[in-house]
């Protein structure tokens, strides 16, 4: 997944997850746009370790939004994992 389009998913879950807060009156609309201004703070990502870098000082300050951060972590380690696969196939042939 290029980095726009991974950008775009963590924007509509940061989403879902501020409405579910908000519905739920976990958080108010002030604290809503802390969260905004502070994630906006981060962007534009220059590269992927930079997304990874701003979504764990993110969620560091909002730990409501942590499955986020973990959701790019296991996005790394499944491409890592695949990787791994792919140079094993190499060898085995």
């Amino acid at each position: 997944m290029d980095l726009a389009n991974l950008v775009k998913n963590i924007e509509i879950e940061l989403l879902k997850l501020i409405v579910l807060l908000l519905k739920t009156g976990a958080m108010r609309v002030e604290e809503v746009r802390t969260v905004a201004k502070d994630f906006l703070s981060f962007l534009p990502f220059q590269n992927h370790q930079a997304l990874v870098s701003a979504l764990k000082v993110f969620t560091e300050k909002h730990n409501q939004f942590i499955s986020l951060y973990q959701g790019i972590v296991k996005i790394n380690e499944n491409k890592k994992i695949n990787e791994l696969i792919a140079k094993m196939r190499l060898f085995t042939k």
